[in-house]
């Protein structure tokens, strides 16, 4: 395979969900100013309400190569677990049930990115938490301190994943609908009252 083919799907699958990608920024709203820690305790919430099933959905398909991306390393239903435990969460928490369709291999790596992706925003959003709430991976903000210095690592190494396995333009069409379908997932979950 080309390596002229890493960038260019990469390059497809962020100019066809800009705008679910800032459509989700605009929902969480989280690195504005006067964040309170409730708020930031209910963004949590959110997440592990979006990420709980969807991770149990992809860890059940035995089929599917999830060691070549090294999954288990990959979850972060550990991390905001520990975050909502930390920062006093109510144990029993609302779940989503409109998930991106994962009939394959494909489709997994479209939501891949979406979750890889929000690990690269989470740097950034892990510095504003503690400036602004004091919080670090210890006490509330795991998730989005995720991988830390490794953060750049495990991208490219999903990257790289993603441009080898999408060695035609169905498999590429594939993955760039799963990326699609999560992301509008992902935001109608948020926009969505569950309080």
């Amino acid at each position: 395979m080309s390596t002229d083919v890493r960038p260019l799907i990469l390059d497809k699958l962020k100019q066809s969900t800009r705008i679910h990608h800032d459509r989700a920024s605009n929902s969480l709203d989280i690195l504005r100013v006067h964040l309170s820690i409730e708020e930031y305790r209910g963004i949590l919430q959110k997440l592990w309400g979006f990420y709980h099933p969807l991770e149990a959905l992809i860890a059940n398909r035995i089929e599917w190569p999830l060691s070549t991306l090294n999954f288990e390393h990959r979850k972060k239903i550990p991390l905001l677990e520990h975050d909502l435990h930390v920062l006093g969460a109510p144990s029993f928490l609302p779940i989503c049930t409109e998930l991106p369709e994962l009939a394959d291999f494909a489709q997994v790596l479209g939501c891949m990115y979406v979750l890889e992706g929000a690990t690269l925003g989470g740097q950034i959003i892990s510095r504003h938490i503690r400036k602004r709430l004091g919080l670090d991976q210890t006490t509330g903000c795991s998730y989005f301190c995720s991988y830390g210095a490794e953060t750049s690592n495990m991208w490219n190494t999903f990257c790289h994943i993603l441009a080898t396995y999408a060695s035609s333009s169905a498999i590429e069409n594939q993955i760039l609908q799963a990326a699609h379908s999560t992301f509008v997932k992902f935001n109608a979950w948020f926009e969505e009252d569950t309080a």
